[in-house]
């Protein structure tokens, strides 16, 4: 059993199917620590939640058309920075991972993931921790290495 959390958590719920986002939203209404303050399909939609509500995370689907997931993304973290943005989606692909975290994402949620690990995921998110699964956290530190290396490639050269 996982330890609710000490603070009302608002989370908007962001799909590319309103259906999905209706189960996810079912699925987490039991937990005494997380409010529903949206479940919506859109960019638009999300936004306009994010300007009038108070939303503590969004967890925003990775499948919204034209890269919607990475727009949305970015505009949370520049509109709101405070609110906390989960990428949900289905792929483990290294380079589409970074591509959220590097938007802005505090975290990726795979869809295979149990619900336990999105409630997790998402409490994490709140308390300004990250919760990823072992996969991601290897391709990110991975990233952080190689970013490392060129960094410091580039000092090398400067100096030299």
């Amino acid at each position: 059993m996982i330890k609710p959390h000490s603070h009302l958590i608002n989370l908007l719920l962001v799909n590319e199917t309103l259906l999905m986002g209706n189960v996810i939203a079912a699925a987490l209404e039991g937990e005494p620590d997380i409010n529903i303050v949206g479940c919506v399909i859109s960019i638009d939609e999300a936004l306009d939640i994010v300007r009038e509500k108070e939303v503590d995370v969004a967890l925003v689907s990775t499948r919204l058309p034209d890269l919607g997931a990475l727009k949305l993304t970015n505009a949370i973290t520049e509109l709101k920075p405070s609110t906390k943005v989960l990428a949900l989606g289905l792929t483990e692909e290294k380079q589409s991972v970074l591509r959220y975290v590097e938007a802005g994402a505090t975290g990726y949620v795979l869809k295979d993931d149990s619900l336990e690990d999105l409630i997790e995921t998402v409490r994490a998110a709140q308390d300004g921790k990250v919760f990823v699964s072992p996969q991601i956290a290897a391709a990110i530190m991975e990233r952080l290495s190689g970013l490392a290396r060129l960094f410091s490639d580039v000092e090398n050269n400067i100096t030299n």
